[in-house]
This record gives structure tokens, sequence and C-alpha cells, in this order.
């Protein structure tokens, strides 16, 4: 009889598969349970007032204020850096018209580096009581109440409509003249005070010891160079005249008549 029933038990126990699948399901069941647990204690964490936005890092703002930069952004201290969108935040500050590129990154645990790209400046206009800022797209960038901190020309014979910021100042051709100009000075080393558009077929430009020099609309690259033997030969003369360059083989000096 006792041996009867000890077959019965052996004949009723789980087999050892089921009880390998048994145990493999508990496993799997506790690393699910595992892994729901860091993911949820890790988006507590990333939601959660250690990553509070307490800084600004802006760099590369020569000449876009801060306060610009800042009021473009329009987050607030506190916010949660995980919680922003860097795209976002991007879009809002290329919106700004002196800012050609911007680059957003986070700096963990509460900053957020902002990165910017000003666009290059062609020249300054005055306009009333201000000058303003000519990019080197031809649009009015921004507005500046002195030329010190400025490396520019005075850009003058163009009046601008309103002044106002966004506004394309200069045609399409126009514009390629005053590139190629500025550039082809650059190049040779020439600084000049002004650039004058009053005449459609000729520019003229002002040294900075005060020679008047006139161009014409072509060959700067040619002309800018010819310039540079010229000046000097002119040392002292530079109020006496103006320089006629717009023939690049026939350059002459003008006295200016009493």
């Amino acid at each position: 009889m006792g041996k009867l029933q000890r077959r019965y038990r052996k004949r009723k126990a789980p087999p050892a598969a089921e009880t390998a699948q048994f145990r493999k399901l508990k496993r799997y069941l506790l690393l699910v349970f595992i892994i729901l647990l860091i993911v949820w204690t890790s988006i507590n964490f990333v939601r959660s007032d250690f990553f509070s936005l307490e800084q600004l890092d802006i760099t590369g703002n020569k000449f876009t204020p801060e306060a610009e930069v800042r009021d473009a952004l329009q987050i607030t201290e506190g916010e949660n850096i995980w919680q922003l969108s860097l795209p976002v935040l991007e879009a809002r500050v290329a919106a700004i018209p002196r800012v050609e590129a911007v680059t957003v990154t986070r700096k963990l645990p509460r900053t957020l580096e902002i990165t910017i790209k000003e666009r290059k400046m062609l020249a300054l206009m005055p306009f009333q009581e201000y000058f303003l800022e000519i990019g080197w797209n031809g649009q009015i960038l921004g507005a500046a109440q002195d030329t010190q901190n400025y490396d520019l020309p005075l850009l003058t014979g163009v009046v601008p409509v309103s002044g106002a910021v966004g506004q394309q100042l200069l045609t399409a051709e126009i514009l390629e003249q005053v590139q190629q100009l500025s550039k082809a000075l650059t190049e040779e080393g020439v600084m000049v005070s002004e650039i004058n558009l009053e005449q459609a077929d000729n520019l003229i430009i002002v040294t900075m010891d005060g020679l008047c020099v006139w161009l014409g609309v072509d060959r700067f690259a040619e002309k800018a160079n010819i310039l540079v033997q010229i000046l000097g030969q002119l040392a002292g003369q530079q109020a006496e005249g103006y320089l006629d360059l717009r023939a690049v083989t026939a350059p002459v000096f003008h006295p200016t008549k009493d």
C-alpha cells in the first residue's frame, strides 16, 4: 500500500518542463517590473526640480543685445530644461534680424547654451538721430546711436523709406555692386569712411585720409589694386581734388577748382 501511495504522488508532481517554464515566466515578469520601475524613476527624475533652468549662457552676440535674445527665447527661470524644445528655441532666436544662425544646447543639469552667429554687416547708414546697420543681404538689421564699435563705412546717397528693421534697402543690382566693392577694398587693405550711391552709374568712396575716388560700377578688384598704388603718390593732396578711376586704363586726379 505504501508503495502505491508513493507512485501516486510521483505521478501527481508537475513535470520538469512545466516547472522550468514557470520559473522562466517569473523571471520575465520580474524583469519587466524592474524595467518599468527604472523607467518610472527616470521619468520622475528628469521631471524633477534637479533640472530646473537657472542659467542662460549666450555667446557670439557682438551687436545683438542679450536682453533681445532672452526676450526672443520666451522662457523663464525654473522651467524644466528637458521639456524645452531646442528646435523651437532656435527658431525664435533665428527670427532676430541680426542673427544668421543659432545653436541651443543643454548643459546639464540647469543651463542652456545659446551660440549665435550674427549676419555680416556691409555698412552703416545715417538716419535721423541713429545709424542703421545694413547687412550683407541689403536689409536693415538694427540701429545704433554711434559708430564707435563698428569698423564699417557710412553708406550715403540712399534714403530709407521708414528705417524699419528688416526692410530691404538695396536692390539686387546695387547690392551686388557694393558687395563686390567692399570685398575688393578689404582684400587690398583699403579703409574707407564712406560709400556714396547717389549716382546710379558711379560708386564714390572716401578714404580714411579724405581722398574722394570715383569708381564707376564695375572692375572693382582692378581699381582697388590701382588705388593702392596711387595713394602714396597723392599723400598730402587728398583734399585738393578727387581721383577718377572709372576708366581702369586712364586714372586721373582732378584738382578741385577754387
